[in-house]
């Protein structure tokens, strides 16, 4: 459930001035008005869940912490991190 807070036009500026975005309450701009949505649950929060385990597959590591390794098919002797190969352009 969403709950218009005012009736007043709210400009960008003044939405980023008055409900900053480390607040424990989530706000969203439409239109003008200012809407408190709720907490993100259920279906939602498992979304998110899968999607931070698969980037931190990409990344190189697993949930436990431990650096997954990836191997090209075109060159499977190449057997790199994530890790590696993102400070490979940091050289």
């Amino acid at each position: 459930m969403t709950q218009a807070l005012q009736r007043k036009l709210v400009t960008f500026e003044e939405f980023i001035t008055k409900y900053p975005d480390n607040s424990n309450k989530r706000y969203e701009l439409h239109d003008g008005v200012v809407i408190e949505t709720p907490p993100p649950t259920g279906d939602h929060e498992e979304i998110i869940l899968f999607f931070e385990y698969q980037l931190s597959l990409f990344r190189g590591s697993d949930a436990c912490g431990s650096k997954q390794r990836i191997i090209s098919p075109t060159l499977p002797e190449l057997n790199l991190t994530a890790e590696q190969i993102f400070n490979a352009g940091n050289i």
